[in-house]
């Protein structure tokens, strides 16, 4: 256990990322004091443990993304929604159709596959129970 802490200090010290430059492009945004809101537009990132010190708490925004959003009934939604699951962005819902498989033999085989990232991705799960 004491190992743990170890790599995980070492990480935080390591990283920069209490004191160091945000990227543009990132999804959340560390907020100085003056940039904080009262309208419950950032949120505080604290420490589970009393171990780490009391600076460690950070204020962050999210960033709005902008952009054409998804369609729910997008042919390919599964594997633009998830490419941690589809990383070549083939054999999704559509695929499975032009193969003439059921839409349950699929939920099915992807439940039941002995990659178990289809199973243990609750989201994917919502997705394919919707």
């Amino acid at each position: 256990m004491q190992d743990l802490h170890d790599i995980i200090n070492a990480k935080i010290q390591n990283s920069g990322t209490n004191h160091g430059p945000q990227p543009d492009n990132a999804l959340l945004k560390k907020l100085d004091d003056a940039a904080k809101s009262t309208l419950y537009e950032n949120f505080t990132v604290k420490p589970l443990s009393s171990d780490y010190p009391a600076d460690v708490l950070a204020d962050y925004q999210m960033k709005t993304i902008t952009g054409d959003s998804l369609h729910s009934y997008d042919s390919e939604l599964d594997l633009k929604a998830f490419p941690e699951l589809y990383p070549t962005a083939e054999n999704g819902m559509k695929d499975a159709q032009t193969v003439a498989i059921a839409p349950s033999d699929f939920i099915k085989s992807c439940l039941l596959n002995i990659n178990s990232k289809f199973r243990l991705n609750m989201n994917y799960l919502f997705h394919l129970f919707q």
